[in-house]
């Protein structure tokens, strides 16, 4: 099937909040282009699972008196960078965004609608559409049996606002590194990053103890499934009311759901989890100029590993560890055990009441609980 192109022009008013939710087109903060009028864009995969729960996209776009529905697409491809279109001869053959994929006859179509606010869309005859101030221009791919409209969006985000730069708290060594995200979608100051190092791969799940054993005030309960993460004054329960997600990307435009915390991390990689009610899924956010940064305790996985851990009796320190002379404190600082593990690397912690405490060796730091 072939789309065929008309002039129409629409046009509505729109207050754009800069709001922490996913869900409503009127969130839209990532605007692409120059210029003194602004209109509104939005792309929909349609996709099938798991990339249903965000298929559809909303950007901002920024030109003078008018533009195309073509030249938006032009735009977005130039300038977005993980947004490619396919165009030739007015009519758009393919779009990628990530993950999702929309390619010309294999199997459905791109269809083209505007309308007052993304209830009222309608189609419209094409890319040649023009687009004046405040408008919508929308795509959707469909099969045309019958054409589906686009759905409601949830913000595109600019891949290049957030690199590794912006990270400031690190934990473990290496000469790869990647980001990891915790977003109890709260408020502005629930989400937290760090930025992990190590060779060649690590799994998610062990990045995820990593942090939980060096953090204060960190709590987690997983075991194939991420159950709960509470860390100071934030908790996600599982099913409480909501779940946690898990995301991978490359950058933080791009994130996708991934099959969870068995996933590997390879340099440069991004994963996040998110507490979200899954309707739709929300993303892990990072805001290079609104991130809540935090200072943790360095910790060094391959060096040192404390078993078991939370623990009722003592622990074992694993053999790596060169220095035998071991210093616990609690976490006001306060020293409560000077002490040296034995031949077995195993240490007694019955003389400790329950609690959390802080164990220094080997000049590394760890958070352990005596329950």
């Amino acid at each position: 099937m072939r789309l065929t192109k008309l002039l129409v022009s629409l046009s509505l008013v729109l207050t754009v909040f800069q709001s922490i939710a996913q869900t409503a087109p009127t969130e839209i903060n990532y605007f692409i282009g120059t210029g003194t009028d602004t209109a509104y864009f939005i792309v929909d995969f349609k996709d099938s699972s798991p990339y249903a729960s965000d298929s559809s996209y909303a950007w901002g776009v920024l030109f003078t008196n008018s533009i195309s529905g073509e030249g938006i697409v032009s735009l977005i491809d130039s300038l977005d960078m993980n947004f490619t279109a396919s165009l030739a001869n007015g009519f758009l053959n393919d779009i990628s965004y990530g993950e999702h994929k929309g390619i010309g006859g294999a199997p459905d179509y791109w269809s083209t609608w505007s309308g007052q606010d993304t209830s009222s869309l309608s189609l419209n005859s094409g890319l040649s559409t023009v687009v004046s101030h405040n408008d919508w221009f929308a795509l959707s791919y469909t099969d045309f049996n019958p054409a589906a409209k686009p759905g409601l969006p949830i913000a595109a985000w600019n891949g290049n606002s957030h690199t590794i730069e912006n990270v400031t708290t690190w934990l473990g060594q290496g000469s790869d590194s990647s980001i990891f995200i915790i977003d109890f979608n709260q408020g502005d100051s629930s989400y937290f990053e760090w930025g992990f190092l190590y060779n060649d791969s690590i799994k998610a799940a062990d990045v995820l103890i990593a942090i939980d054993s060096a953090e204060i005030g960190m709590t987690i309960n997983m075991s194939s499934f991420l159950n709960d993460i509470i860390f100071n004054s934030y908790s996600g329960i599982g099913g409480s009311p909501d779940y946690w997600g898990s995301w991978s990307a490359s950058n933080i435009g791009n994130w996708h759901l991934n099959s969870g915390l068995g996933e590997y991390l390879k340099n440069g990689d991004y994963f996040g989890v998110s507490y979200t009610d899954f309707s739709p899924a929300l993303r892990p956010r990072a805001n290079a100029n609104n991130l809540n940064t935090i200072s943790v305790l360095e910790f060094n996985p391959i060096k040192i590993r404390i078993y078991p851990n939370p623990t009722t009796e003592g622990i074992y320190i694993d053999s790596h560890v060169k220095e035998k002379a071991v210093i616990i404190s609690q976490l006001n600082g306060k020293v409560t055990l000077e002490t040296e593990i034995n031949s077995s690397n195993y240490l007694d912690l019955n003389s400790l009441i329950p609690g959390v405490y802080i164990l220094n060796i080997d000049h590394s730091s760890v958070k352990i609980i005596k329950e």
